[in-house]
Protein backbone atom coordinates (compact mmCIF):
# COMPACT_ATOMS: atom_id res chain seq x y z
CA UNK A 1 0.00 0.00 0.00
CA UNK A 2 0.92 3.82 -0.88
CA UNK A 3 -0.41 7.20 -0.21
CA UNK A 4 -0.58 7.56 -4.00
CA UNK A 5 -2.78 4.44 -3.81
CA UNK A 6 -6.27 3.98 -4.68
CA UNK A 7 -8.72 2.12 -2.03
CA UNK A 8 -10.70 0.41 -5.38
CA UNK A 9 -12.36 -2.75 -5.11
CA UNK A 10 -9.02 -4.74 -7.05
CA UNK A 11 -6.30 -2.91 -5.13
CA UNK A 12 -3.50 -4.98 -3.12
CA UNK A 13 -0.91 -5.16 -6.13
CA UNK A 14 2.72 -3.49 -6.56
CA UNK A 15 1.02 -2.07 -9.57
CA UNK A 16 -2.37 -0.79 -7.86
CA UNK A 17 -1.54 -0.45 -4.57
CA UNK A 18 -3.79 0.46 -1.82
CA UNK A 19 -3.90 3.50 -0.02
CA UNK A 20 -5.72 3.49 3.29
CA UNK A 21 -4.66 0.69 6.33
CA UNK A 22 -8.06 -0.47 6.34
CA UNK A 23 -8.82 -1.22 2.90
CA UNK A 24 -5.29 -3.46 2.52
CA UNK A 25 -6.83 -5.21 5.85
CA UNK A 26 -9.64 -5.88 4.41
CA UNK A 27 -8.17 -7.00 1.34
CA UNK A 28 -5.80 -9.45 2.67
CA UNK A 29 -6.32 -12.80 3.10
CA UNK A 30 -5.89 -14.73 6.28
CA UNK A 31 -2.33 -14.84 6.86
CA UNK A 32 -1.54 -12.65 4.14
CA UNK A 33 1.28 -10.15 4.42
CA UNK A 34 0.94 -5.87 4.20
CA UNK A 35 3.28 -4.07 2.97
CA UNK A 36 3.79 -0.55 3.90
CA UNK A 37 5.35 2.18 1.32
CA UNK A 38 6.98 4.68 3.69
CA UNK A 39 7.86 7.15 0.97
CA UNK A 40 6.13 10.47 2.54
CA UNK A 41 5.05 8.98 5.59
CA UNK A 42 7.28 10.77 7.82
CA UNK A 43 5.38 14.48 6.91
CA UNK A 44 2.17 12.81 6.22
CA UNK A 45 1.73 9.64 8.20
CA UNK A 46 -0.79 6.58 7.77
CA UNK A 47 -3.86 7.21 9.74
CA UNK A 48 -6.83 4.76 11.12
CA UNK A 49 -10.25 4.40 9.54
CA UNK A 50 -13.58 4.95 10.95
CA UNK A 51 -14.98 2.18 8.94
CA UNK A 52 -13.56 -0.59 10.65
CA UNK A 53 -13.74 0.48 14.25
CA UNK A 54 -15.14 -2.41 15.94
CA UNK A 55 -18.43 -1.77 18.26
CA UNK A 56 -16.15 -1.92 21.17
CA UNK A 57 -13.27 -0.19 20.54
CA UNK A 58 -13.21 2.75 18.68
CA UNK A 59 -9.63 2.11 16.65
CA UNK A 60 -9.33 0.00 13.31
CA UNK A 61 -10.68 -3.41 14.39
CA UNK A 62 -8.34 -6.55 12.88
CA UNK A 63 -9.83 -9.99 13.25
CA UNK A 64 -7.49 -11.76 11.08
CA UNK A 65 -3.85 -13.03 11.42
CA UNK A 66 -1.77 -10.74 9.17
CA UNK A 67 1.74 -9.95 8.65
CA UNK A 68 2.08 -5.76 8.65
CA UNK A 69 5.64 -4.20 7.25
CA UNK A 70 7.41 -1.48 6.03
CA UNK A 71 8.69 -1.42 2.64
CA UNK A 72 11.44 0.72 0.64
CA UNK A 73 11.51 3.81 3.31
CA UNK A 74 10.25 3.45 7.22
CA UNK A 75 6.12 4.03 6.98
CA UNK A 76 4.72 6.21 9.69
CA UNK A 77 1.60 5.59 11.76
CA UNK A 78 -0.27 7.40 13.61
CA UNK A 79 -3.88 6.74 14.83
CA UNK A 80 -4.58 8.03 18.13
CA UNK A 81 -7.25 5.58 18.56
CA UNK A 82 -4.99 2.64 17.41
CA UNK A 83 -5.48 -0.96 16.20
CA UNK A 84 -7.44 -3.94 18.07
CA UNK A 85 -6.68 -7.07 16.73
CA UNK A 86 -9.31 -9.18 18.22
CA UNK A 87 -9.78 -12.86 17.66
CA UNK A 88 -13.58 -13.69 16.01
CA UNK A 89 -15.29 -15.93 19.37
CA UNK A 90 -16.92 -17.52 16.68
CA UNK A 91 -13.37 -18.65 15.21
CA UNK A 92 -12.46 -21.76 17.63
CA UNK A 93 -9.97 -23.66 15.43
CA UNK A 94 -7.84 -20.38 14.30
CA UNK A 95 -4.56 -19.21 15.45
CA UNK A 96 -4.75 -15.70 15.84
CA UNK A 97 -0.98 -14.84 14.78
CA UNK A 98 0.19 -11.05 14.13
CA UNK A 99 3.49 -10.10 13.31
CA UNK A 100 4.35 -6.20 12.66
CA UNK A 101 7.95 -5.41 11.12
CA UNK A 102 9.80 -1.79 10.69
CA UNK A 103 7.05 0.36 11.39
CA UNK A 104 7.19 3.28 13.36
CA UNK A 105 4.04 4.04 15.28
CA UNK A 106 3.10 7.55 16.83
CA UNK A 107 0.62 8.08 19.49
CA UNK A 108 -0.59 4.70 18.07
CA UNK A 109 -1.91 2.24 20.67
CA UNK A 110 -1.92 -1.41 20.03
CA UNK A 111 -4.71 -3.89 22.14
CA UNK A 112 -4.10 -7.42 21.22
CA UNK A 113 -7.44 -9.49 22.80
CA UNK A 114 -6.82 -13.62 22.59
CA UNK A 115 -3.72 -13.58 20.00
CA UNK A 116 -2.12 -16.44 20.30
CA UNK A 117 1.15 -15.11 18.83
CA UNK A 118 2.52 -11.57 18.32
CA UNK A 119 5.78 -10.68 16.90
CA UNK A 120 7.17 -6.97 16.68
CA UNK A 121 10.67 -6.57 15.59
CA UNK A 122 12.09 -3.19 14.22
CA UNK A 123 9.71 -1.14 15.35
CA UNK A 124 9.76 2.33 17.32
CA UNK A 125 7.34 3.29 19.64
CA UNK A 126 6.41 6.32 20.50
CA UNK A 127 4.18 9.31 22.74
CA UNK A 128 1.61 6.69 23.63
CA UNK A 129 -0.50 6.16 27.08
CA UNK A 130 0.32 2.24 26.77
CA UNK A 131 2.39 1.19 23.86
CA UNK A 132 0.99 -2.48 23.90
CA UNK A 133 -1.72 -3.86 25.48
CA UNK A 134 -2.31 -7.82 25.70
CA UNK A 135 -5.99 -8.70 27.07
CA UNK A 136 -6.03 -12.98 27.62
CA UNK A 137 -9.73 -13.98 28.28
CA UNK A 138 -10.38 -17.43 26.08
CA UNK A 139 -6.68 -18.40 25.09
CA UNK A 140 -5.16 -20.71 27.31
CA UNK A 141 -1.42 -19.92 25.56
CA UNK A 142 0.12 -16.29 24.36
CA UNK A 143 3.51 -15.84 23.54
CA UNK A 144 5.32 -12.00 22.42
CA UNK A 145 8.10 -12.14 20.80
CA UNK A 146 9.78 -8.26 20.96
CA UNK A 147 13.02 -7.88 18.86
CA UNK A 148 15.01 -5.23 17.94
CA UNK A 149 12.88 -2.51 18.86
CA UNK A 150 12.23 1.26 20.70
CA UNK A 151 9.87 2.20 23.62
CA UNK A 152 10.18 6.29 23.69
CA UNK A 153 8.41 8.61 25.92
CA UNK A 154 5.32 6.83 26.38
CA UNK A 155 3.33 7.93 29.10
CA UNK A 156 2.04 5.20 31.34
CA UNK A 157 3.65 2.25 30.26
CA UNK A 158 5.45 0.23 27.48
CA UNK A 159 3.84 -2.88 27.20
CA UNK A 160 0.82 -4.77 29.50
CA UNK A 161 0.12 -8.10 29.68
CA UNK A 162 -3.41 -8.92 31.89
CA UNK A 163 -4.97 -12.41 32.17
CA UNK A 164 -8.95 -11.94 32.81
CA UNK A 165 -11.59 -14.46 33.79
CA UNK A 166 -12.50 -16.92 31.33
CA UNK A 167 -14.88 -20.04 30.91
CA UNK A 168 -12.31 -22.47 30.42
CA UNK A 169 -10.63 -24.40 33.55
CA UNK A 170 -7.09 -24.46 31.84
CA UNK A 171 -4.01 -23.96 33.02
CA UNK A 172 -2.31 -20.43 31.25
CA UNK A 173 0.64 -20.46 29.27
CA UNK A 174 2.67 -17.26 28.76
CA UNK A 175 5.69 -16.65 26.99
CA UNK A 176 7.43 -13.00 26.86
CA UNK A 177 10.89 -12.87 24.96
CA UNK A 178 12.53 -9.48 24.71
CA UNK A 179 16.28 -9.06 22.89
CA UNK A 180 17.89 -5.49 21.45
CA UNK A 181 14.67 -3.42 22.65
CA UNK A 182 15.70 -0.40 24.67
CA UNK A 183 13.03 1.59 26.92
CA UNK A 184 14.02 5.42 27.06
CA UNK A 185 12.10 8.30 29.16
CA UNK A 186 8.80 6.66 29.50
CA UNK A 187 6.72 8.18 31.80
CA UNK A 188 8.41 10.96 31.97
CA UNK A 189 5.76 13.83 30.67
CA UNK A 190 2.82 12.12 32.96
CA UNK A 191 4.49 11.32 36.27
CA UNK A 192 1.27 11.03 37.82
CA UNK A 193 0.44 8.05 35.93
CA UNK A 194 3.29 6.24 34.95
CA UNK A 195 3.61 2.78 35.73
CA UNK A 196 6.95 1.75 33.97
CA UNK A 197 8.21 -0.75 31.08
CA UNK A 198 6.34 -4.15 31.24
CA UNK A 199 3.69 -5.23 33.69
CA UNK A 200 2.03 -8.96 33.52
CA UNK A 201 -0.92 -9.26 35.94
CA UNK A 202 -3.93 -11.63 36.25
CA UNK A 203 -7.18 -10.43 37.17
CA UNK A 204 -8.21 -13.98 37.95
CA UNK A 205 -10.37 -14.71 40.54
CA UNK A 206 -10.32 -18.60 40.25
CA UNK A 207 -6.86 -20.11 41.54
CA UNK A 208 -6.07 -21.12 37.48
CA UNK A 209 -2.59 -21.82 37.34
CA UNK A 210 -0.42 -19.91 35.34
CA UNK A 211 3.14 -20.55 34.01
CA UNK A 212 5.25 -17.51 32.41
CA UNK A 213 8.50 -17.75 30.79
CA UNK A 214 10.24 -14.65 30.04
CA UNK A 215 13.37 -13.88 28.79
CA UNK A 216 14.84 -10.74 28.26
CA UNK A 217 18.35 -10.28 26.75
CA UNK A 218 20.64 -7.40 25.49
CA UNK A 219 17.91 -4.86 26.88
CA UNK A 220 18.69 -1.06 28.24
CA UNK A 221 15.83 0.73 30.71
CA UNK A 222 17.08 4.13 30.90
CA UNK A 223 15.52 7.45 32.24
CA UNK A 224 11.99 5.93 32.46
CA UNK A 225 9.11 6.38 34.90
CA UNK A 226 8.65 3.21 37.49
CA UNK A 227 9.38 -0.43 37.14
CA UNK A 228 11.00 -2.57 34.81
CA UNK A 229 9.40 -5.58 35.35
CA UNK A 230 6.20 -6.22 37.59
CA UNK A 231 4.90 -9.89 37.65
CA UNK A 232 1.44 -9.46 39.82
CA UNK A 233 0.83 -13.10 39.42
CA UNK A 234 -0.28 -15.17 42.74
CA UNK A 235 -0.86 -18.25 41.44
CA UNK A 236 1.89 -18.30 38.80
CA UNK A 237 4.99 -20.71 38.30
CA UNK A 238 7.68 -18.67 36.44
CA UNK A 239 10.79 -19.77 34.63
CA UNK A 240 13.14 -16.39 33.62
CA UNK A 241 16.11 -15.37 31.97
CA UNK A 242 17.58 -11.98 32.40
CA UNK A 243 21.07 -11.24 30.32
CA UNK A 244 22.64 -8.46 29.53
CA UNK A 245 20.20 -6.04 30.80
CA UNK A 246 21.42 -2.74 32.00
CA UNK A 247 18.89 -0.49 33.81
CA UNK A 248 19.87 3.05 34.50
CA UNK A 249 18.71 6.61 36.03
CA UNK A 250 14.96 5.09 36.26
CA UNK A 251 13.24 6.45 39.39
CA UNK A 252 9.63 6.28 41.18
CA UNK A 253 6.43 8.60 39.98
CA UNK A 254 5.30 12.18 41.68
CA UNK A 255 2.62 9.96 43.10
CA UNK A 256 4.45 7.85 44.79
CA UNK A 257 7.02 10.16 46.32
CA UNK A 258 4.35 11.99 47.77
CA UNK A 259 2.00 9.55 48.98
CA UNK A 260 2.30 8.47 52.62
CA UNK A 261 0.70 5.94 54.64
CA UNK A 262 -0.72 2.59 53.21
CA UNK A 263 -0.76 4.15 49.78
CA UNK A 264 2.97 3.13 49.79
CA UNK A 265 2.65 -0.69 50.51
CA UNK A 266 0.21 -0.99 47.27
CA UNK A 267 3.05 0.51 45.02
CA UNK A 268 6.16 -1.24 43.39
CA UNK A 269 9.38 0.07 44.02
CA UNK A 270 11.36 -2.17 42.78
CA UNK A 271 12.68 -2.37 39.34
CA UNK A 272 12.11 -6.36 39.14
CA UNK A 273 9.06 -6.73 41.13
CA UNK A 274 8.13 -10.45 41.29
CA UNK A 275 4.70 -11.40 43.04
CA UNK A 276 4.11 -15.26 42.31
CA UNK A 277 3.53 -18.77 43.89
CA UNK A 278 7.48 -20.19 42.50
CA UNK A 279 9.36 -18.05 40.76
CA UNK A 280 12.69 -19.42 39.18
CA UNK A 281 14.98 -16.69 37.83
CA UNK A 282 18.44 -16.03 36.67
CA UNK A 283 20.17 -12.96 36.77
CA UNK A 284 23.25 -12.64 34.47
CA UNK A 285 25.52 -9.49 33.11
CA UNK A 286 23.31 -7.14 34.89
CA UNK A 287 24.13 -3.27 35.66
CA UNK A 288 21.64 -1.54 37.64
CA UNK A 289 23.10 1.39 38.82
CA UNK A 290 21.73 5.04 40.03
CA UNK A 291 18.24 4.57 40.32
CA UNK A 292 16.18 6.64 42.79
CA UNK A 293 13.91 5.40 45.23
CA UNK A 294 14.01 1.77 43.81
CA UNK A 295 15.34 -1.06 44.54
CA UNK A 296 16.47 -3.20 41.58
CA UNK A 297 15.42 -6.62 42.37
CA UNK A 298 12.69 -7.51 44.58
CA UNK A 299 10.85 -11.02 45.10
CA UNK A 300 7.91 -12.05 46.94
CA UNK A 301 6.94 -16.13 46.44
CA UNK A 302 7.02 -19.38 48.88
CA UNK A 303 9.18 -21.00 46.98
CA UNK A 304 12.04 -18.75 45.14
CA UNK A 305 15.42 -20.03 43.09
CA UNK A 306 17.02 -16.53 42.47
CA UNK A 307 20.65 -16.52 40.97
CA UNK A 308 22.76 -13.75 39.73
CA UNK A 309 25.82 -14.17 38.20
CA UNK A 310 28.43 -11.44 36.82
CA UNK A 311 26.28 -8.31 37.74
CA UNK A 312 26.43 -5.24 39.63
CA UNK A 313 24.51 -3.16 42.18
CA UNK A 314 25.65 0.35 42.72
CA UNK A 315 24.58 3.66 43.28
CA UNK A 316 20.94 3.32 44.26
CA UNK A 317 19.76 6.26 46.11
CA UNK A 318 16.95 4.62 48.61
CA UNK A 319 15.98 5.36 51.81
CA UNK A 320 17.39 3.60 55.27
CA UNK A 321 14.39 2.10 56.02
CA UNK A 322 13.67 0.50 52.70
CA UNK A 323 14.89 -2.83 52.84
CA UNK A 324 17.56 -2.70 49.99
CA UNK A 325 20.50 -0.53 51.76
CA UNK A 326 22.36 2.35 50.26
CA UNK A 327 24.08 0.70 47.69
CA UNK A 328 22.77 -2.67 45.55
CA UNK A 329 18.62 -2.61 46.61
CA UNK A 330 18.37 -6.54 46.22
CA UNK A 331 15.93 -7.40 48.32
CA UNK A 332 14.07 -11.38 49.07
Amino acid sequence: MSLNGNDSQSCGTDIQPCRSIARAIRQVAWGGRIYLDGTGTERTPYRCSLEMAHEQHPGTAVQKSLVMEGWRALPHISCFKGFHFIKKSTIMSGVLAIALSSIAFRQTPLMFQDCETITISNCSFEDTAIALYVQIRNNVRMQLNIQRSSFVKNNISCVKIVLINNAQDQDHFVAVNISETKFMENGMQKRWFSRGVVTIQSLNTQPTSVHVQISCLNTTSVNNVGYFMNLDLPSAVTSEVYNDVRLFNNTLSDLVKTSTGRRTQHVVNSLYNSNTRKTRVKFSNVRCSHNHLLRCIKTHSEEAQVEIRNSSFVGQRLPNDSGGGGGGGVFF
